[in-house]
């Protein structure tokens, strides 16, 4: 039973009768907190039921427990399982995944506008690096849009790339994180990405010159050989892998390098660099790098008289090409230091053994610097390109778990020092400051017992006698050795609960830690503390050629100092000159420079790691080894059982069940719920009160939660409930805006189709037109066409036909003439008539005379007159529009108007040969020349073109006007027997003054 007080009332309740789910069948229970009866034999059973079900997930509480599967569960990460998981409400709506706790982060972020923190922790090969880089994967998933285009893939692809130089294959994990790693992503109010900062903390690396039996070196050592092409490796001087010392004492780790898995890796880091942003020179000088570490470990040093050289100067030569060091600095700094005793300069040769420590401090250093560098590289590519102070921060801890090996050093001290303080995080969270968060509310807490590591933190972390304060105590001696440190923590510590002495003199001690007893070795606990690196490697390395080394080993060179000395002409002594100088200016560097140790350095990062934690809301992802072989479908009990007990877990899950996890303040409880009330005060807002907390919550439904002095205290389940009942709201927001933004859609779409068909029947009555119009411009085309070829072709026809014509009517007249005939005359007067009238080339006229019969119509005399008149105005108005003229050799000299045949060969009757006349036909549309030669007389048609030229019948010449007709023919002759015009005929009386 739990005594809560509630709205000033001891209430008496039930702890189990607020939780849901009871009963349930045997692995189908997500949150474990929800089993009836829980302790460590039902959580392991149904822990290892879903983990033979693959189901690798659940939850304890807020606590995401992940089981590591040891491979590959189909369609468990897929992007139809992201989509599942995002915007979730209620996370006992779906089953537990890491994706669940990244969006429930991210909508916390965004809804409360709190800092988030994920924690993830484990034993090595428990599944924290693969957690860490899903989890940021989804957060890439579930933001809306990113400052940058390429930085959602950038966060994917930085993971990748800092395995290969951070991580590497030990016995019991083969991915293991060699080095911790805190990811702060940098969001906007809204969710949007702004960018991403790293921080990267002790690296081991000691791994690069040494590694434990069937171990491997960092995985980039291997991969640069599966992916460099053979111009690359040229450049970078790579020979055989298994020739470097360094990687070659694992001989499945050398073979493994021509497999197709491996080549993939390889593939996969070289797209990593161009994605994330390293331009192809930093590659070239990083890969350069690498080999220069590979080569360095392969200086060997003879012993003479015990002064140490190097046995292999091909290799020295090749090594300080790839540092861009002068090969005779490079070797002096090997194997001799300039020391100053008492002001002067003294030289001294190393030990054989000196130089190899020298040897593999410089691999050591060069190594870290380039990690380092590696991350700040990173984070100047990701960092965000403006500064916002409303950015908000998801971060996530993946840091290096609880190591126990069969020889445990310094590195294996700050390992484990890092999980007893995020342990200690975690007990605080869920523990102690549960419980004085309790009592400083005013409530009636639990009796909550937990183990407690903070004794233990005091052992190592105490300013004053603490383990780091002795090692550096130490350290500062120079008669210091790691069994007089040895014996300085066993006179300090032995009678410490969680330190056990050995019994005989052996230099190691024991450690109990929260995950069980350490015995550590303390050998080089010193030399590895202090981190040295001599003042003649650094002032080599900072007079590098090489531009990358220069940056990471930064010191003011040399060279410009000697510069403007006397010049010398023994070049040895130059470079001599110049080695020294760069010793001088790399001492008085560290000397410059606060020197701190290694383990000093590691605790200022913790604490400031901490704080960061501490001021963030933290999302906790517990990962478990499920067994030691790394094989799936095993299921250790022994293991889980006691990973699962030294983390706390069923601790957490009794104080979960029975205490209250969720505790906002009222201001940002009312901000986050205040929709779920429909009462507001001034403004439409409730105030941030407690009587508002109980509004909101009676109003959503929410039963046995208590109302502290300044915040409200909720059950683990309380927080899905109200989040369901917000993403109803929400849902039920979206319907309404669904349906508004629907109606207003269609009342557009009908407005957009009226006006889409008036615009219709404009553009149709438009086009209509104007293919009507088109298709009238051709059919008048097509009629001008045809009345053409019809005009043409009647033309032709009347060209053609005309002398027939005349022949037609000479014979009709003839047919006349016999009907009345004259028989007066004698038959010589007939046929002499008949040869002057009749025999002409071309007859076109069908008029007799006046007192012959006319069989077709008789013209009075009159008539005739009126129309001659008219005829000859409208010839001389005519024909003067054309050029032709009056007077001399003008058309009043021939033209006689409008007169019939007869009348033409009664006036050229006896004038000579060649007289002639031009007169109008009665009987048609033209003009006839008439003429006569040796006593007859001719008739020849001339017609008018549609141009208004003029053509005589039978010749195809045109002439402007009849002038020219004349003209011409006064010097051509008209026919073939060679008759010219010579002399126009007489006019009488009327027709010459008619033409005047």
């Amino acid at each position: 039973m739990l005594s809560v007080q509630e709205q000033g009332n001891n209430v008496m309740t039930s702890s189990s009768s607020l939780i849901p789910g009871k009963g349930a069948p045997l692995g189908e229970v997500d949150n474990l907190a929800q089993l009836e009866n829980l302790n460590e034999d039902s959580l392991m059973q149904h822990l290892e039921h879903r983990f033979n079900k693959d189901v690798i997930y659940s939850y304890v509480g807020e606590i995401l427990v992940s089981v590591n599967p040891f491979k590959t569960i189909p369609g468990l990460y897929s992007p139809s399982q992201q989509a599942k998981y995002t915007l979730v409400g209620n996370k006992a709506d779906l089953p537990p995944h890491v994706f669940s706790v990244a969006d429930i982060a991210f909508q916390n972020l965004v809804q409360g506008g709190k800092d988030q923190t994920c924690i993830i922790s484990g034993e090595s090969g428990a599944g924290k690096t693969e957690a860490a880089k899903l989890f940021v994967k989804h957060l890439v998933h579930v933001s809306q849009e990113s400052e940058m285009d390429m930085l959602h893939k950038q966060l994917v692809e930085v993971n990748p790339l800092l395995e290969s130089f951070g991580n590497a294959q030990t016995l019991r994990n083969n991915n293991s994180s060699r080095f911790g790693k805190f990811t702060q992503i940098l969001m906007d109010e809204k969710g949007a990405l702004k960018g991403a900062e790293m921080e990267v903390y002790l690296l081991e690396k000691s791994r690069v010159v040494h590694q434990a039996e069937g171990e491997r070196n960092f995985h980039v050592f291997y991969l640069m050989f599966a992916g460099l092409s053979d111009a690359d490796k040229a450049k970078a001087h790579l020979q055989a892998p298994d020739t470097y010392n360094i990687i070659n004492d694992n001989s499945d780790a050398i073979h493994e390098i021509g497999t197709a898995e491996l080549r993939k890796q390889a593939a996969e880091l070289m797209g990593c660099f161009d994605i994330v942003g390293f331009s192809s020179e930093e590659q070239d000088q990083l890969w350069r790098l690498v080999s220069g570490v590979l080569l360095l470990g392969n200086i060997e040093f003879n012993s003479d008289h015990d002064a140490a050289s190097i046995s292999n100067q091909g290799v020295l030569k090749q090594c300080a090409e790839l540092l861009g060091l002068e090969t005779y600095t490079f070797n002096l700094a090997l194997t001799r230091s300039i020391n100053i005793i008492r002001g002067e300069e003294t030289e001294r040769n190393y030990k054989a053994h000196e130089a190899e420590d020298c040897r593999n401090a410089t691999c050591k250093a060069v190594y870290n610097r380039l990690f380092s560098w590696i991350f700040t590289r990173c984070n100047q590519l990701l960092g965000p390109k403006s500064n916002a102070r409303g950015n908000k921060t998801i971060s996530i801890l993946d840091i290096f778990g609880f190591e126990c090996f069969d020889s445990n050093s310094f590195e294996q001290v700050c390992i484990n020092l890092a999980n007893e303080q995020l342990q200690f995080f975690f007990n605080e969270h869920i523990f102690r400051m549960e419980m004085a968060e309790y009592a400083s509310e005013g409530l009636e807490g639990l009796d909550v017992t937990y183990t407690d590591n903070k004794p233990l933190l005091d052992l190592f972390l105490q300013p004053s006698g603490g383990f780091i304060s002795i090692l550096d105590e130490e350290c500062s001696f120079p008669g210091a050795t790691d069994d007089s440190l040895v014996m300085k923590l066993h006179s300090n510590f032995e009678r410490h609960n969680a330190y056990t002495r050995p019994r005989g003199n052996a230099c190691e001690f024991t450690i109990n830690h929260f995950a069980g007893p350490v015995t550590y070795e303390g050998d080089d606990f010193l030399y590895k503390n202090r981190d040295n690196l001599a003042a003649d490697i650094l002032g080599a390395l900072s007079d590098s050629s090489h531009g990358l080394v220069k940056r990471l080993f930064h010191v003011a060179s040399a060279a410009g100092k000697m510069k403007n000395q006397k010049k010398r002409t023994h070049a040895q002594h130059l470079k001599e000159s110049l080695r020294r100088e760069s010793i001088r200016r790399a001492r008085k560097e560290i000397k410059n420079t606060k020197k701190q140790s290694v383990a000093l350095g590691f605790k200022k990062s913790l604490a400031l790691l901490m704080a960061r934690l501490n001021s963030a809301n933290p999302h906790f992802i517990r990962c478990v080894k499920p067994n030691g072989s790394q094989v799936g479908n095993v299921f250790d009990e022994e293991m889980v059982k006691k990973q699962l007990r030294y983390t706390g877990m069923l601790e957490t899950t009794r104080i979960r069940r029975e205490g209250y996890s969720y505790r906002p303040i009222f201001r940002d409880f009312v901000k986050r719920y205040c929709l779920l009330s429909s009462q507001g005060g001034e403004g439409g807002e409730l105030p941030p009160t407690a009587s508002s907390c109980r509004i909101i919550l009676d109003a959503a439904g929410i039963t046995g939660y208590v109302i502290g002095k300044t915040k409200a205290f909720l059950r683990y389940y309380h927080v899905d409930v109200l989040n369901n009942r917000v993403r109803e709201i929400h849902l039920a927001a979206i319907q309404i805006q669904r349906l508004a933004r629907g109606f207003v859609s269609r009342h557009k779409t009908k407005q957009m189709r009226i006006i889409k068909n008036k615009s219709a029947l404009v553009i149709q009555k438009t086009v209509r037109g104007f293919l009507s119009r088109c298709r009238t411009r051709v059919l008048l085309e097509q009629k001008r066409a045809t009345m053409a070829v019809v005009a043409e072709f009647f033309a032709h026809a009347q060209s053609n036909g005309a002398g027939m014509r005349d022949v037609i009517l000479h014979l009709r007249e003839q047919d006349a003439r016999r009907q009345g005939r004259d028989t007066t005359l004698p038959p010589s007067s007939r046929r002499k008539k008949s040869a002057l009238m009749y025999d002409a080339e071309d007859d076109d006229d069908d008029e007799d005379e006046e007192n012959e019969p006319q069989p077709y119509g008789t013209i009075s005399r009159q008539a005739r007159k009126e129309k001659n008149e008219r005829s000859i105005r409208w010839f001389v108005t005519e024909e003067k529009k054309k050029g032709a003229g009056m007077g001399e050799d003008g058309f009043e000299q021939w033209f006689h108007g409008v007169i019939s045949r007869r009348e033409s060969e009664a006036r050229l009757k006896n004038q000579k040969s060649g007289t002639f006349l031009v007169r109008v036909a009665e009987s048609r549309f033209g003009y006839t020349l008439s003429m006569v030669n040796k006593g007859r007389v001719k008739h020849f048609m001339i017609n008018v073109t549609d141009k208004g030229e003029y053509k005589m019948v039978g010749n195809s010449r045109l002439f402007v006007c009849l002038n020219d007709i004349v003209s011409y023919h006064v010097a051509h002759s008209i026919t073939k027997v060679g008759d010219k015009l010579s002399l126009p005929c007489p006019h009488n009386t009327e027709n010459l003054k008619q033409l005047q």
